[in-house]
Order: structure tokens, then sequence, then C-alpha cells
């Protein structure tokens, strides 16, 4: 009997193809947005995650300084300090003119030092020797002033060849750099870090204009020596853990990503409409059939049992197809989360999208609870109608209609749990719930509506439409389990599309009133720089001097921003020049 009702169930599908195709299409949309915007996600950080692990290497601990970095005197104190590993390190995130302003991740160590924090760190030893792990220029690149290593896979991307000179922006004034080796591709591939150049300390500070600081230290000690070099260290310095930096962006990212999450679940919950839609037209159209089925002795169970076998493999094949499709959404979401994250927070780039084999069920299994939950009505619906009224159509609508009412009792239901949440909970995922449950509310009171609008448009269309008008509005509750739907699955997109407007409207509103009041300048000019170095990158003074004595210039207003780390949290001081101040 079982195989009957599968082959019952494969004849129709295939007679049909476009509900087929809508249903996959509605399982496929929402199982690609939540793999596309999970996998940007995911990438994302993990891009940030590994630039970290690369430049901390090894360091247990780090030395962090004021906003000049750490004094060399001070550096120099740390070193001589027993049973403690420590290395300077200077960073910095520069475009490079020659790779069409494309960000080149300068690293400035200690080869001498550096060693036992990161492998890339033998810098002065020969490249035929054992350890070794660049090719030639690992000597050069500590002679040689402004000599750097450069990744190969980056010079390759930029055609830039060995021996060439590199031009980096820093602050507003570009400094030159010379390429006298490459790191080997293999060895950035297995970190998944492709634009790195290195070079020696002493370079980056003249490079960089940092002569006389370094930007951190990096350590290798126990609990007992860390606790030891707090104390005896100046209050302007800290040692924290190089975790906590990624804790902090994470901690920056938490309601975006949560945000681009929610989003992604929005897609499932409408993909829900249109499977459920489809699969109550699969119930209609076999309306009859079924009615028949029932005759012959088939049970409501074996009914159901089969609508839910054809939701799940549609479901397999719709949430197979989604996976693919969210795939290739992820090539454009990622990038496209890693520019908004690297302009509004931290520094990161687009090394392509890794699958997430966990992400992949998660989607798919998603994907199939959606399917199931959205057939579970039809398939009720087709297995508890009698043999009797199933021949009938009429019968489906006259229960619907009684339906109506009970559903708005549901929706009253919960708007209250919408009000309740919204008194009693802070956290975002409570206002995920209040939106939600003001969402069902509104899908729940549809029916009810949709029947007390169209007694009050009737008249109305029959004034100005005539009869087709009236057989129109008439039709709106004539098929109320149809329409129902439909005008729910429409208002709840209208209403996130709306509020998402607001939303957008309101940000861009309190931009406009900020940048009206406090940037009333004619022209501004800021010196370029990526998120990892963008408090670092000043306007050289010479420039400000020659705008300064233009005839054409009437007053500059300076303008400056300092980054602090306090408690575990950056905070920004702001030194404005007080002449021009009203």
């Amino acid at each position: 009997m079982f195989r009957l009702l599968r082959l019952f169930n494969y004849r129709h599908l295939r007679r049909r193809p476009l509900e087929t195709f809508l249903c996959l299409l509605g399982i496929a949309i929402g199982v690609a947005v939540m793999l596309g915007i999970d996998l940007a996600n995911e990438n994302a950080m993990a891009s940030f995650r590994r630039s970290v692990a690369v430049v901390t290497g090894r360091a247990t601990h780090q030395i962090h300084g004021g906003p000049n970095g750490i004094a060399d005197a001070l550096a120099a104190w740390v070193l001589r300090q027993p049973n403690v590993q420590a290395a300077p390190v200077i960073e910095y995130v520069a475009a490079c003119r020659e790779a069409d302003r494309d960000a080149l991740h300068i690293l400035g160590v200690d080869p001498f030092l550096d060693a036992p924090f990161r492998d890339f760190g033998a810098l002065a030893q020969n490249t035929q020797s054992r350890d070794a792990r660049f090719e030639a220029g690992g000597l050069q690149v500590l002679i040689k002033p402004g000599a750097v290593l450069v990744s190969e896979s980056f010079l390759k991307k930029h055609g830039i060849a060995h021996d060439d000179t590199l031009h980096v922006l820093v602050g507003s004034q570009w400094r030159a750099l010379f390429v006298v080796g490459k790191i080997p591709a293999t060895l950035l591939a297995q970190l998944g870090f492709d634009h790195l150049a290195i070079c020696d300390i002493s370079t980056a500070q003249e490079v960089l204009g940092k002569i006389g600081y370094v930007d951190r230290m990096d350590l290798i000690a126990s609990a007992q020596q860390i606790t030891r070099l707090r104390e005896a260290l100046p209050p302007t310095l800290q040692i924290v853990a190089p975790s906590g930096r990624t804790q902090r962006v994470d901690d920056m990212l938490h309601s975006f990503r949560l945000n681009l999450t929610a989003l992604s679940f929005l897609a499932v919950f409408v993909g829900m409409f249109l499977i459920y839609n489809t699969m109550l037209f699969t119930v209609m159209h076999r309306r009859r059939q079924l009615g028949i089925l029932r005759c012959l002795g088939v049970t409501p169970r074996q009914i159901m049992g089969t609508a839910l076998f054809e939701a799940l493999a549609l479901g397999v094949v719709g949430a197979l197809l989604g996976l693919v499709l969210g795939f290739a959404l992820a090539q454009y979401t990622t990038k496209a989360v890693s520019s908004t994250i690297s302009q509004l927070y931290v520094f990161l780039k687009f090394e392509g999208v890794a699958l997430r084999p966990v992400l992949m069920l998660k989607a798919f299994g998603l994907g199939l609870l959606a399917t199931l939950v959205a057939t579970a009505l039809p398939a009720f619906e087709a297995a508890s109608t009698s043999a009797a009224l199933a021949v009938r159509r009429s019968s489906l609508e006259s229960r619907a209609g009684k339906w109506a009412l009970k559903f708005a009792w549901l929706g009253v239901l919960w708007m209250l749990m919408a009000v309740l949440a919204y008194f009693f909970t802070a956290s975002f995922w409570g206002g995920l719930f209040v939106a939600l449950s003001l969402g069902l509310a509104a899908i729940c009171a549809t029916p009810l509506l949709s029947i007390w609008l169209t007694k009050k448009l009737a008249p109305i269309s029959l004034k100005h439409a005539g009869q087709p008008g009236l057989l129109a509005t008439r039709g709106i509750r004539a098929a109320l389990s149809r329409t129902a739907v439909a005008i729910a699955a429409l208002m709840l997109s209208l209403s996130m599309l709306l509020s998402m407007r607001l939303m957008i409207t309101s940000f861009r509103s309190t931009i406009n009133v900020w940048v009206n009041h406090i940037l009333e300048g004619d022209v501004y000019l800021a010196a370029s720089g990526f998120a990892t170095a963008k408090w670092q990158a000043k306007i050289a003074p010479e420039l400000i001097a020659f705008l300064s004595q233009q005839p054409e210039v009437e007053a500059i207003d300076l303008y400056g921003v300092t980054e602090f780390e306090y408690r575990g949290k950056p905070i920004y001081l702001i030194a404005i020049s007080a002449e021009v101040v009203k």
C-alpha cells in the first residue's frame, strides 16, 4: 500500500512541475540565505583569527603601551627580565601603490629574538640551513635599508618581481620598501594569510615613523612570571592575553553577526509560507483522489505519512539545492561582510570561502524541519477529512472559516506574550522573540481580518467595479484557505521591508544631524588607513603647515583620535584645535 501511495505522489509531482518547482524554490532560498550568511560570519571571523594567530604566534601574553607604543628603554628593560622570553613587534596595515592600493600587512620583528614566537621569525638564517623558511633575502632584510620579505602569492597576484620597489601609504606619505625575497606560498597557505610583509624592526621604525618606539612586546612566560612583571611594570604599560584581542573583536561584532543571523532565520520563515501554500495546493488538487483512497481502505495515518514523506523528499532535494546556492551566495556575502567589518571595526581581507560541515548540516537540518512544519497542517487536513467530505471542495473552505476565530484568539495570545517579553526581557534574543511573536500574532489574525474586510469592501467594490469587483472581493473569503496565507506572507514581507527601511532612515537621520552640527567645514582631509591602522594614520605636519599658508584657507580645524584600552574595552580620546571652536 505504501508503495502505491508513493507512486501516487510521484505522478502528481511530475504532472505539476510548477508547483513542485515553487516548493523546491522556497526550501532552497531559505537554506541558501541561511548558509550564505552563516558562512560569511564564520569565514570573516576565521580570517581575523588567522591574522591574529600569524602575528602573535606562540606568545602567551603581550605588553601594550600608550598611543605611541612602548619606548625602546622600557622594551630593553623587559628583555633583561630573567626567565621571560620577549620580542618587540611593530604592526601596520598599509595600502600598496604597486598593488592597486591593496592592503599589505607589515610586521616588523627582531629576527634574533622572534624565532621562539613565530615560525617565520628566523630571518637571518641562511636559506640552505635546516630550519630556513625563506627564499633568498633572509640576510639582506637585516642589512639593506627598507628591505622586506613579501608573501609569494601577493607578489604573483600583482605582478611584482624580486628587487622591485613598493610604495606604502603611511599616514599621508608614501614610503619606499624594497623586495629582497619572498615568503613561500606553502608556508602562508597553511596559515591562510597571503598579504604579509616582514622586515627588521629597525626598518619598520624608520619607514612607519616610529623611531624609538615599538607597538608591543610579545611574551612567553608562566603565570608567576607574568604576575611579577605586572607588579614591576609602570602604570602606562599593561599585560594582556592575545586571546583578549579576538574576544574584544568578537564582542564588538556580536550584534552585527546576530542581526545577520536573524535575517537568515527570517528567510527560512518566509520560505515556509511558500512551502505551505504549495503543499496546500497539492492537497486541494488531490482531494478527490484522497477521498477515493479513503473509500478503498487507506487509513488517515497512511495518508498523513505519505504527505510527510513527500514533504521530506522535497525537503531533501530543496535543501541540497540550497546548499549549492548558499555556497555560491557566500562568495558575495563573505566579501561584503568582510568589507563592512574592515570599514567599521577591524581590518579583514577576503581570502575566499571555506566550507564548514557543521554550518551545512545546520542549514540542511533547519531546511528539512521548516519543510515538515510547513507541511504539517496540510498533511493533517488531508488525513482528517472524511471520504465523503474529501470529494467536495467547499468543505475545506467552510472549515477554514470556522478556524478563523480560533486563530484570532491564538493571535491575541501571541500578542500578550510579546507584551510580556517586551517589559521583562532586555536581551537580543528577547527582542527577537518579541518581533517573532508580533509577526505570529498578525499572521493568526489575518483570516478573521480578511473576512471582516471583505464584508466592508463588498459594497464599495460593487459600486465602483460592478459585479466583477464584487466577485473578486467575495472570492477572497470563498478561498480563504489559500488567500489568507498569501495575504499573511505579503503582510510579513512588507512589514519587514518597512521596518528595515525605517531603521536605516533613522540611522541616516541621526548621522545627518551629527554631521550638520559637528562637521561645518567646506573641505575635509584625512589620512588614508585601514581599520587596523586608521587611528595610527596621521596627516603630515608639513601638509598642515602648507594648507594653513594658502590664502584660500580661512581656518583649519584639527581633529585627532587616540585609542586606549580600559578594563579590556577600547576607549577613544578625541582632540580638536581650540582656536576654531565657537
